[in-house]
């Protein structure tokens, strides 16, 4: 369970700060966030599942190089580059880990910060500072009494493989779908896509990093859900070829896991 809510507690922490975060800093954020977070997802999740390309020792230098210049420099564009790596990095390097009640208040820690946008308490510069100087603490706090721990490898055959394929179903589900959706209900199917697809890769992810629910199959529960969603939907925008399309993307998620994620 303590594993269960520190994922949900860093999903919350992220949703806080998309949220709080002004409107005249999104785009600048939004931008460099997606393209940062995709570029070293794929390299982080590589890591933690197959091979170690980045030594901890190494991963130490240069933790303290970011610290520094994390301090010095106002350039919004690296500072969420550094803090996009070192979010992703110090998810899994902490979840990964038989250190559970740290990684607890870790991500507690980092929704908390998240706050200190609330009413322009703080600019985002300064919470992406402080955030980056709280998980630099912690990989501290780690060298100095987990670092006998080891590391669970991700539960996954051939990453690159399943990072291209679920990617590609994901992105190319919702360009199919601004195409063959009139824009009148665009908007609503593209959402309700979007939630769904994203969560149902969000649930794999789970189970890659071997977090499960303990009392029920969390994966065939949404995916039923999901169907009954995707009937009523397709019923109230007279569009069953919807139907059909949402059946064939719910079957390529399966194959990936299938195929993909070791059971």
């Amino acid at each position: 369970m303590i594993n269960i809510l520190s994922y949900f507690f860093n999903n919350l922490s992220n949703l806080i700060f998309f949220i709080l975060i002004p409107t005249i800093y999104e785009k600048v954020f939004f931008l460099n966030y997606s393209i940062a977070s995709g570029f070293f997802s794929f390299i982080v999740f590589y890591h933690f599942s197959k091979r170690k390309i980045i030594p901890e020792k190494l991963f130490l230098t240069i933790s303290l190089l970011f610290l520094l210049l994390s301090i010095k420099i106002e350039v919004d564009i690296i500072l969420i580059w550094i803090y996009s790596f070192l979010l992703i990095f110090s998810d899994y390097f902490f979840s990964q880990r038989k250190i559970k009640v740290t990684n607890f208040f870790f991500k507690i820690l980092l929704m908390l910060s998240s706050l200190l946008l609330y009413k322009s308490f703080l600019s985002p510069e300064y919470v992406l500072k402080i955030k980056i100087i709280l998980i630099l603490i912690f990989f501290l706090i780690f060298y100095m009494f987990f670092k006998n721990s080891k590391v669970t490898l991700l539960k996954i055959n051939s990453p690159v493989l399943y990072n291209f394929y679920t990617c590609s179903i994901y992105f190319s589900s919702l360009f199919i779908i601004t195409i063959i959706i009139q824009s009148e209900i665009l908007k609503i199917v593209y959402i309700s896509l979007q939630i769904l697809i994203g969560t149902q890769l969000k649930i794999f992810d789970m189970e890659i990093r071997n977090i499960n629910f303990k009392y029920f199959n969390l994966y065939y529960t949404f995916t039923f859900i999901s169907l009954i969603y995707l009937i009523i939907i397709s019923i109230y925008v007279n569009s069953y070829n919807l139907f059909i399309f949402c059946l064939l993307t719910f079957a390529a998620l399966h194959f990936a896991k299938k195929k993909f994620i070791k059971s």
